[in-house]
C-alpha cells in the first residue's frame, strides 16, 4: 500500500514542480526582468513560484524588483473612469495588479467618498423597542435583522443588556436541564439560545456528559 494511504490521506500532494533547461531559465528570467508579475510567470510556465528564485541562482543573476510601482496620472484617471462605471477597487486592482488598498486610497483622494455601502443611521428610541419586541417574540439576531435591515451585530448590541455573554453557571435544575438536551441531541447553539447563555457555557456541561459526569 501507498505510504500517503497508511498516513490515511486520500491523495499525495501535488507540488508543482517542472525540471528546467537553461533555455528555459533564461527565458523566466527575461520575464521577470521586463515586470511579468510572479503569478503571471508561474501560470504561463506551470511552475512552483519557487523555481522563479532557483532559476536565478542557477544562472548567477540576481534581478532588484523595484517593489513601489508609480502611480501616474493616466492611470489614476483610468481608474476613476472604472469605478464611476461601477466596478469595484478590488476588481479595479486585479485589472491593473495592484493591491486594493492602494485604488482605494485613490478613489477616495479624489472624490472624498465613503466606500461602504452600509449607511450611518441614528436609530430612534422607537426602533429600538421595536427590535427588543421581535427578540422577545423568539426571533433570533440574524432573523430580527432581515426583517429590520439592521446587521445582527447592531441588532445584538441594542437588545443584549451586557457587552458578551460571560461564563454562566447554572444551577442545578438547569443543568438537569442541560442533560436532558445533551440526551435528545441538541446542538451547541440551540441549546445556548434555550438558556440565553454562551456555548462555550454549554459546551462546557456537556463535555462532562460525555465523560460520564
Amino acid at each position: 500500500m501507498l505510504a500517503y494511504k497508511i498516513l490515511g490521506i486520500d491523495r499525495p500532494a501535488i507540488r508543482r514542480w517542472r525540471p528546467l533547461s537553461d533555455e528555459k531559465r533564461n527565458e523566466i528570467i527575461s520575464d521577470y526582468a521586463a515586470g511579468m508579475s510572479i503569478k503571471s510567470i508561474v501560470m504561463k510556465y506551470d511552475i512552483a513560484d519557487s523555481q522563479i528564485y532557483q532559476s536565478m541562482r542557477i544562472m548567477e543573476t540576481n534581478i532588484k524588483r523595484e517593489r513601489h510601482k508609480p502611480v501616474t496620472d493616466e492611470l489614476k484617471t483610468e481608474i476613476l473612469k472604472l469605478y464611476r462605471n461601477g466596478m469595484s477597487s478590488t476588481m479595479i486592482g486585479e485589472k491593473f495588479d495592484r493591491h486594493h488598498d492602494v485604488i482605494r486610497n485613490i478613489i477616495i483622494s479624489v472624490t472624498h467618498e465613503n466606500l461602504s455601502t452600509r449607511k450611518f443611521l441614528k436609530v430612534s428610541l422607537e426602533e429600538r423597542d421595536r427590535l427588543r419586541e421581535l427578540k422577545e417574540k423568539g426571533f433570533n439576531n440574524t432573523q430580527v435583522a432581515k426583517l429590520t435591515g439592521h446587521s445582527p451585530t447592531f441588532v445584538r448590541k441594542v437588545t443584549d443588556d451586557s457587552p458578551m455573554k460571560h461564563h454562566r453557571t447554572f444551577n442545578e435544575a438547569d443543568r438537569q436541564n442541560l442533560r436532558d438536551a445533551f440526551k435528545e441531541g441538541l446542538s451547541l447553539r440551540a441549546t445556548a439560545r434555550m438558556f440565553n447563555s454562551a456555548t462555550s457555557s454549554v459546551k462546557f456541561w456537556f463535555d462532562k456528559f460525555k465523560r460520564g459526569l
